[in-house]
């Protein structure tokens, strides 16, 4: 690549952060056009579906919520102690769970943001050392607070591979994958659908991170990860559903 390649590519991504209004399309949506609302949930695939518990004041959970803030790390060596089903649950809860749905199927209120109540995310989880849990890839059904088995699996190697050879991610007890299924903010946003989506996956990391930490765990968000890997370990089409969050969690040393 040319130098004035990549000064024109670095110009085109800073472009799209800026959310320029002097270059905003003139466009009608899909909601404006009165097309059909995708649907909020991916529905289950068929696997075996296990219920998620719920009985989160057994946990430990820490109160003191600028002590939470202070105490959040990335943390990237961790102990080979599996996480409990009851730890699973409540991490997941707090990143994607469903508080009510409104408006006759419209619109769920949820334990994070969303741009126009989209929530165009679904989460997956590589389950290594879960208690409870055969070891393999889970979707995450928030309809009814459960998790769907897709697919078992005996080693890790499709893990590591999906974080881009990142070997460490396999010592934890859980990878965590976030999806963005991206027509579903597109219906009401359009081409500035994207923008929306990638500010609502921070606010998603954020209460991963500082669920982990309430509750003596680490997590560490990463970036670089194969698509096309992540794609095939979950069993998601590409060009509808794509990974753009994940990240390990569990027991790291001095918590």
């Amino acid at each position: 690549m040319t130098k004035e390649e990549y000064d024109k590519l670095i110009e085109e991504k800073r472009s799209f952060i800026r959310f320029e209004e002097e270059k905003e399309p003139d466009f009608e949506s899909d909601q404006e056009a009165g097309l059909p609302m995708p649907p909020l949930f991916k529905e289950p695939s068929g696997g075996e579906v296990i219920p998620l518990p719920k009985k989160f004041e057994d946990l430990p959970i820490k109160t003191d919520f600028l002590d939470i803030i202070n105490s959040r790390r990335s943390e990237r060596v961790y102990t080979k102690e599996p996480i409990s089903l009851l730890e699973l649950s409540y991490i997941i809860w707090c990143a994607q769970g469903v508080e009510e749905i409104r408006g006759d199927g419209y619109m769920t209120m949820r334990t994070v943001p969303s741009g126009g109540g989209r929530h165009g995310f679904e989460l997956y989880f590589a389950a290594m050392r879960v208690d409870g849990l055969i070891p393999g890839i889970y979707h995450y059904l928030p309809q009814s607070d459960s998790v769907e088995l897709i697919k078992e699996f005996s080693d890790t190697k499709e893990v590591v591979v999906s974080a881009l050879d990142q070997k460490w991610v396999a010592k934890a007890p859980v990878m965590l994958y976030l999806t963005l299924i991206p027509s579903r903010n597109e219906w009401r946003y359009g081409p500035f659908a994207h923008r929306v989506a990638l500010i609502d996956a921070g606010h998603v990391g954020q209460n991963i991170y500082l669920a982990c930490t309430s509750i003596g765990l680490g997590t560490c968000g990463i970036a670089a990860f194969d698509n096309a890997a992540c794609s095939k370990l979950l069993n998601i089409d590409l060009n509808e559903e794509f990974v753009v969050y994940c990240g390990p969690c569990g027991h790291v040393r001095g918590k």
